[in-house]
């Protein structure tokens, strides 16, 4: 998590459900538009995002981030609104960290299917 971690404002460490969870969002304030490359600093809201990343001390580490939408200034771009990027480390949609994806491809790589999935 070391990658994501420079990017990351972390409010609180907790533990819940058996999870350590990471309640965090980004440390910037302004994002550029994925359309036009405008920067922008209004926020037109938050949602929160769950992804998975490498266990911690043998406990599972969920992440809970809350991600802002901005609204584009551009009046000429096709969006109105986008959501704050996390880059590489954590891509759109993930459901866990590009870590925790690298680990499990290796897995499968080299135990294969049934196997790689009981040791996962």
């Amino acid at each position: 998590m070391s990658d994501l971690g420079s990017t990351l404002v972390i409010h609180c460490i907790r533990l819940a459900d058996g999870y350590v969870v990471l309640d965090a969002e980004h440390a910037r304030i302004s994002s550029p538009c994925p359309s036009c490359g405008t920067q922008s600093d209004r926020v037109h809201g938050a949602y929160q995002r769950q992804p998975y990343d490498l266990p911690w001390r043998g406990q599972p580490v969920r992440l809970r981030l809350t991600v802002k939408r901005f609204r584009c200034e551009n009046t000429s771009c096709e969006r109105q609104t986008f959501a704050e990027d996390f880059g590489v480390v954590l891509p759109r949609y993930a459901r866990c960290t590009a870590a925790v994806t690298a680990f499990l491809r290796g897995v499968a790589l080299t135990l294969g299917g049934e196997a790689g999935a009981r040791i996962a």
